[in-house]
């Protein structure tokens, strides 16, 4: 599979992508799945949500015709197309569903984890080990659960970065194209061409959700990326590594990754009382509180501007990229 067929692949997910994203702006308002301006969000106007439709319903079709064209292997080390197909769909209704109706953080989760748990056992999408200088860490029957884990993670790390104009949808196309070219070099011709393509699709809906954005990801969209992301991932390995993931790996969701980390200890320590129960208990409520402390936010206060802190945080996300592309293939 040569790199002028995946462009153009990307190309026709992009294409795809640009020209859904009306239809889904007009089910978002005609639904009520809009985001009123307050105080933890940057936009001056109501706007809609529910941009993952339009991403989701882009790449579902290209993938289809990818799959009547016989360009998706199938077989050991690929993933099980229709099983990541019907978790991402759970994955992309549950989010739209908080779209429309916000839903409570614990369901939203209760989803992904069972998306997560269609994919890895009854897929192929499985981390078997930990790869360190120290040497390989079998993870045996741990596998399984580590990578619902990595899954979820990801998911959730990937809606976390969405709270301004272009960053989720332009840090995921970083990620995608950086799994895609590590894939392609591994064999992994399917999950370089699904990569490619839901890189396409997001970059599509970039024409409409870079600042100033006239549509949102909204759970829909962002909860189905960082799926994606998650699942794909898992097949970027090193050499001599089959089945580990890698520091490399982490290097591609460096950026949200890294800001869900923080968050979740600015908040389950904020007010912490050691020595408490409850305290620890509250503390991990406070987990799923939302807060105006991101990374994004703090650019933000800096008087970067939205478009300025994008360019920012793209530019950490692409040295991240490329150098986990420098170790996995070198």
């Amino acid at each position: 599979m040569t790199w002028l067929v995946l462009a153009a692949w990307a190309g026709a997910s992009a294409v795809a992508c640009a020209a859904l994203v009306p239809l889904a702006r007009r089910l978002a308002f005609g639904w009520g799945a809009v985001d009123v301006p307050d105080e933890r969000h940057q936009h001056r106007r109501t706007t809609a949500r529910l941009g993952g439709l339009a991403v989701f319903a882009a790449f579902a079709v290209v993938v289809a015709l990818l799959g009547l064209s016989g360009r998706l292997a199938g077989g050991a080390g690929q993933p099980n197309l229709p099983l990541f197909l019907v978790a991402a769909a759970l994955v992309v209704a549950v989010g739209a569903v908080d779209d429309v109706r916000r839903l409570r953080p614990q369901v939203k989760l209760a989803v992904e984890v069972v998306a997560a748990l269609v994919v890895v056992y009854g897929g192929d999408c499985r981390i078997t080990g930990i790869s360190s200088p120290g040497g390989l860490l079998d993870l045996g029957w741990l596998g399984g659960p580590f990578t619902v884990l990595w899954i979820v993670v990801v998911t959730n790390a990937v809606n976390l970065i969405d709270g301004i104009d272009g960053l989720a949808a332009g840090t995921s196309v970083l990620a995608l194209a950086s799994v895609a070219v590590i894939a392609r070099g591994f064999d992994f011709a399917t999950v370089a061409m699904l990569a490619t393509v839901l890189a396409g699709a997001c970059a599509g809906f970039l024409v409409h959700n870079f600042h100033p954005a006239t549509i949102f990801l909204g759970d829909s969209g962002s909860l189905f990326i960082g799926f994606s992301i998650g699942v794909l991932s898992s097949y970027a390995r090193a050499k001599g590594t089959t089945g580990a993931i890698t520091f490399a790996t982490l290097l591609l969701v460096a950026l949200p990754l890294g800001d869900t980390v923080t968050a979740i200890g600015r908040r389950y320590f904020k007010g912490l009382a050691a020595h408490s129960l409850r305290s620890h208990l509250a503390g991990l409520s406070r987990i799923f509180e939302p807060d105006n402390n991101h990374l994004h936010h703090r650019l933000l206060r800096a008087g970067l501007g939205q478009r300025g802190a994008t360019y920012a945080l793209y530019v950490i996300q692409a040295i991240a990229c490329a150098y986990a592309i420098y170790l996995l293939v070198r």
